[in-house]
C-alpha cells in the first residue's frame, strides 16, 4: 500500500474565484487582468503603461514608475499607487461587506487620496521650512529690583543614589549665608534631586522672610566652585514662586 501511495501527488488547492468576473484570482488578476481592473485602467487619466504587458505584479509596479498623470488628475504625485490600493480595497469591500464600487468610484477615490497626500507633504515641507528659517526664540527673564535670585542645581549619581545640591542667592534681602551646599543619600532619580534642590532654595529663602524669589537652574554668579563640584548644567529656566513663599512665611 505504501508503494502505491508513495508517488501520488497531492492535488493543488482549488483556485480562488474572482469576486468580480469569476475567473482565477491572483494579485495580477486583481490589479490588471480582471475586466473590471482593465476598464478602470482605461478610464484612469494617465499615460505610459500597458496593463496587459506585465506578467507579474512586480513588473506592473516597476512599469508604474513610467506612468504620467494627465491634466484632469490635478496632482503632481503619482496617482497609480493609490489606484492599485483602491482596486484592492474595492475587491475586499465586495467580498467581506458585499459593497460594490464602480470603476469611476475607484478612480475618484484614488485621485482624492493622491491629492490629500500631496497636500499633507506640502504642509509638512512648509512647516519644516519655516522652522529652519526662524531662529529659535530666546526668552531672557527680567529680574525686578526687589526680587531675590537663586541659582541652584543638583547632581545625582545613579550608582550610589547620592545627590549633591549647590546654589547661591543674590539680590537685596538675600539669605545669609548666601550659598547652598548640601548632599542627600538615597535619592531615587535625577528629577527627585532637582525637586530637592528647589525645595532647599525655597525653605532657605522662607526662613529669611524672602517673599519673592526667582529660581534659575544651574547658573551660579557666586559660589561657582560649589556648582562646578555638583556638575551643574547651564540652563535658562525661571520660576517665580513668590506665592508659595508667602504661604510658607504666613504660617
Amino acid at each position: 500500500m505504501k508503494e502505491q501511495t508513495a508517488g501520488v501527488r497531492k492535488p493543488d488547492p482549488s483556485p480562488f474565484p474572482c469576486s468580480k468576473c469569476g475567473g482565477v484570482e491572483d494579485d495580477l488578476h486583481v490589479f490588471s487582468r480582471c475586466p473590471f481592473a482593465s476598464r478602470a485602467w482605461e478610464l484612469l487619466p494617465v499615460k505610459g503603461v500597458s496593463v496587459t504587458a506585465p506578467v507579474s505584479a512586480m513588473e506592473l509596479i516597476v512599469a508604474g514608475q513610467r506612468v504620467i498623470n494627465l491634466p484632469p488628475v490635478g496632482v503632481r504625485v503619482p496617482v497609480w499607487p493609490w489606484f492599485l490600493w483602491n482596486l484592492w480595497k474595492a475587491r475586499n469591500k465586495l467580498i467581506f461587506e458585499n459593497r460594490i464600487f464602480s470603476e469611476g468610484d475607484v478612480i475618484n477615490k484614488s485621485i482624492a487620496d493622491a491629492r490629500e497626500w500631496e497636500s499633507a507633504q506640502a504642509n509638512s515641507a512648509t512647516c519644516n521650512s519655516s522652522l529652519q528659517r526662524s531662529p529659535a526664540a530666546t526668552w531672557t527673564p527680567q529680574t525686578s529690583p526687589g526680587h531675590v535670585v537663586c541659582y541652584v542645581d543638583a547632581a545625582w549619581d545613579s550608582i550610589s543614589c547620592n545627590c549633591g545640591i549647590g546654589g547661591t542667592f543674590s539680590g537685596p534681602g538675600a539669605p545669609v549665608p548666601s550659598i547652598i551646599n548640601d548632599s542627600r543619600p538615597s535619592v531615587s532619580s535625577a528629577l527627585m534631586g532637582e525637586a530637592l534642590a528647589v525645595r532647599n532654595a525655597v525653605m532657605t529663602a522662607s526662613a529669611s522672610n524672602v517673599r519673592s524669589l526667582r529660581y534659575r537652574k544651574g547658573h551660579c554668579s557666586k559660589g561657582d566652585n560649589v556648582c562646578r563640584n555638583s556638575k551643574t548644567r547651564l540652563a535658562h529656566y525661571d520660576l517665580l514662586i513668590s506665592s508659595k513663599l508667602n504661604e510658607i512665611v504666613s504660617k
